[in-house]
């Protein structure tokens, strides 16, 4: 009785992974490769499809807090978008048009 239960525990342990595995859709990479120029004080970005999504650095001091109005981002043929910052904002996301979501260079701004 114990011989069949180890079996029974040896093949579920075995066989639930490849039948999970071959049920999984296969995985695409659809990340476009592209450059990005970020400025300080943007810290990173992320994008995933039409939504960016920019981490700043907190700013030192009120001054700097007060001069940062909007990330502006900018493709290499001139599109630009901006997103509108609150004094001490950290994070900045929105939607971006598809002409810039797909373009091969970024230029992330602080105005």
């Amino acid at each position: 009785m114990v011989a069949k239960i180890a079996l029974v525990a040896a093949a579920i342990l075995v066989v639930t992974p490849a039948a999970v595995t071959v049920m999984l859709p296969e995985r695409v990479d659809n990340l476009a490769t592209r450059s990005i120029q970020l400025s300080d004080p943007i810290l990173s970005y992320t994008q995933m499809g039409d939504r960016i999504q920019v981490r700043l650095r907190p700013a030192a001091n009120e001054a700097e807090r007060s001069v940062r109005r909007q990330v502006t981002v900018r493709t290499a043929v001139g599109e630009t978008t901006s997103i509108p910052l609150k004094p001490g904002q950290t994070w900045a996301s929105t939607e971006l048009t598809g002409k810039i979501a797909d373009a091969e260079e970024l230029i992330l701004s602080v105005d």
